[in-house]
């Protein structure tokens, strides 16, 4: 049963005294409520322990895993959450960030969208601007069959999972710890990776669980309007994307894969192979067609630094 289906969510937290007490009041007012929720405070120069601390004094639910250590992102801080968190006695586990503010019936629709075999869930955010500007933002597109290696299920703040992929995640984020210090960020996209490269079943709802808060401090806000898109054709076209890719590749151990083997170490020979089946690689149909492009230009002109080995 649904209702007594044990919760830990897992909170990682960097100066974030203005928004902090907001989220984790939407967090103990859930429908379902968290059996714990477990906070990981990157080393902060703000009131954002004060705030936490007065909340644990009044709601035993709320533990501090961490405050004095630095970790420099939010990726860094959320596996230090699942590598020293006691998480064996919960059945599911979901991330939280500091700043968003979860709908009344978030882990309430996660936990019943899962079925025997599905091991993950991520939903559609709903951002919203100081302005008062709201946008719908969808991520449930279709699941193409290597999405995986090249963008993740959604913000990782909408994930939820089962604790037996959570523990098999920690045992991989143990065996790679020196190796995870060059991927500072997109824990989404790896755990994400991780699941669907090992065949798992991850389910992305069509709902729209949570108030997806966008401001100067975000590690990363939501790919939306002009902006967004000239930082992506940047990241594309300037070999960042491509290397996380690489990293991904490395860490998953998927040379070998036999559509990973036909583009990759990167060739010009590889970006029009991914030219070809870019319907692969992505789930959005613009973003199919923007990926596209872009490796039919690297495979005609195909820059340097792609030229070193892989």
């Amino acid at each position: 049963m649904i209702d007594d289906s044990k919760i830990v969510v897992i909170l990682a937290a960097y100066n974030g005294g203005l928004y902090i007490e907001e989220q984790i009041k939407s967090i103990l007012n859930q429908s379902i409520k968290p059996t714990k929720i477990i906070v990981s405070i990157d080393k902060s120069d703000d009131n954002t322990l004060l705030i936490v601390r007065s909340f644990q004094k009044k709601f035993k639910e709320i533990e501090i895993l961490s405050f004095r250590k630095k970790f420099g992102s939010s990726t860094a801080n959320f596996f230090n959450l699942i590598l020293n968190s006691k998480l064996d006695n919960f059945d599911f586990v979901a991330l939280s960030d500091q700043d968003d503010i979860w709908k009344i019936k978030k882990l309430e629709r996660s936990i019943s969208s899962f079925d025997s075999n599905t091991i993950g869930y991520s939903s559609n955010v709903e951002a919203f601007w100081q302005s008062g500007k709201i946008k719908k933002i969808k991520k449930n597109q279709t699941q193409s069959e290597y999405d995986y290696l090249f963008e993740s299920a959604g913000p990782a703040c909408t994930y939820v999972m089962k604790i037996d992929f959570v523990n098999e995640f920690k045992g991989f984020l143990k065996d790679n710890i020196k190796v995870l210090k060059k991927f500072k960020y997109y824990h989404d996209w790896l755990i994400y990776a991780f699941a669907r490269s090992r065949n798992y079943k991850w389910l992305i709802g069509s709902d729209f669980g949570l108030m997806y808060r966008q401001h100067r401090e975000n590690d990363f806000g939501v790919n939306y309007g002009f902006k967004a898109y000239q930082k992506r054709v940047i990241s594309l076209l300037n070999g960042s994307f491509f290397n996380t890719i690489k990293i991904l590749i490395n860490l998953l151990k998927l040379r070998n894969n036999i559509f990973v083997a036909k583009w990759f170490p990167y060739s010009r020979f590889g970006f029009l192979y991914l030219t070809i089946f870019s319907y692969k690689c992505r789930r959005k149909n613009i973003d199919i067609i923007f990926f596209s492009l872009v490796c039919l230009y690297l495979s005609i002109f195909f820059p340097k630094f792609f030229r070193k080995d892989n």
